[in-house]
C-alpha cells in the first residue's frame, strides 16, 4: 500500500490496484473525513521533498531523499511501542474495522468491498466477538424488552380505563379500575411521579390506574379462584420454565 502512487487520489476516491491490495482485486474507498486529512498531509509533505530535491515524486509515501517508502514495519512498531501496545499487527486493523462497521450499522456488502473482503465467510472471521460487543447485545436486548414491558404496561392500563369509562356512561357512576403494578415505567419513565406530591395531581388521569396489590388486593389467589393459570416469575426463574406471562387488570362495577 506505501508504494501507492499519487494519481490514485481523484475524484473524491483513493483507488487501489490490484497489485498492492492481498485479494489482488482492485479496492475503491472514499477519500473524506480523516482519510483525507491525513492524506492532504501527506501530499503537502511530498510537495515540500518534490522543492527541497527539485524533481517530480510520483509515489504517496516516500522517504526524504524522494525513494518509496515499500515497508511500514519499522515506523509502526516505533508507533506500537510509543502507544504502549506492542506485538500489535497492522493486519488486526482490519479487524477492528470491521467490528466497528457492525456495530455502526453499515451495510455489509458495501464495507465488504471498501475493505477489499472477496466472501463472507471471510467477513465473519474478521468479525469475530469481544466481551465490549456481548456487552452491547445484552444491553440492547434489555433495552428492547424494557421497552416491551412498558408498552404491555401501558396497555393493560388503557384496556383498564377504557371498560371503567363505558362502565361510567352506561351509568355505573361508581365504577373502579386497578392495573396491576407501577404504572411510572409506561406513562413517567423520566419524571417524578406528581401523584406523590402534596397539592400535585396525575399528568395522565385517564391512562393511570392504580394496582392491585397497592390497594391490598390478592391478586393471584383472585385468578386462580377465576380459573386463570398463573405463574409468578422470580429472578431464579428460567423462562423455559414459564409456560406463559399473566398481566391482570380489574375493574369493579356496582
Amino acid at each position: 500500500m506505501l508504494t501507492l502512487p499519487r494519481s490514485a487520489r481523484r475524484g473524491g476516491y483513493v483507488y487501489l490496484p490490484g497489485e498492492v491490495t492481498k485479494n489482488k482485486k482492485p479496492v475503491c474507498f472514499p477519500d473524506k473525513g480523516t482519510l483525507k486529512e491525513v492524506l492532504d498531509e501527506q501530499e503537502a509533505y511530498v510537495r515540500r521533498i518534490e522543492k527541497k530535491l527539485g524533481k517530480v515524486i510520483p509515489h504517496l509515501f516516500c522517504h526524504e531523499d524522494g525513494r518509496p517508502i515499500k515497508s511500514p514495519e519499522f515506523a509502526w512498531k516505533k508507533a506500537c511501542h510509543a502507544a504502549q501496545r506492542p506485538g500489535l499487527l497492522i493486519h488486526d486493523l482490519k479487524r477492528s474495522a470491521v467490528r466497528q462497521a457492525e456495530r455502526m450499522g453499515i451495510d455489509r456488502d458495501v464495507f465488504r468491498d471498501m475493505a477489499g473482503i472477496k466472501t463472507d465467510s471471510i467477513y465473519s472471521r474478521y468479525n469475530i466477538g469481544d466481551e465490549k460487543r456481548k456487552d452491547e447485545a445484552a444491553e440492547k436486548l434489555t433495552h428492547q424488552q424494557t421497552e416491551e414491558g412498558k408498552q404491555r404496561t401501558g396497555i393493560r392500563n388503557q384496556i383498564v380505563a377504557e371498560i371503567e369509562a363505558e362502565a361510567f356512561f352506561d351509568g355505573y357512576h361508581l365504577a373502579l379500575g386497578f392495573a396491576g403494578g407501577p404504572c411510572k415505567g409506561a406513562f413517567c419513565p423520566d419524571k417524578e411521579c406528581r401523584a406523590l406530591i402534596p397539592g400535585q395531581s396525575c399528568r395522565h388521569p385517564l391512562k393511570a390506574r392504580s394496582s392491585m396489590e397497592g390497594a391490598g388486593m390478592d391478586a393471584f389467589t383472585m385468578a386462580a379462584k377465576a380459573g386463570w393459570d398463573i405463574y409468578p416469575i422470580g429472578q431464579s426463574i428460567s423462562p423455559s420454565q414459564v409456560p406463559h406471562g399473566t398481566r391482570l387488570g380489574l375493574v369493579l362495577i356496582y
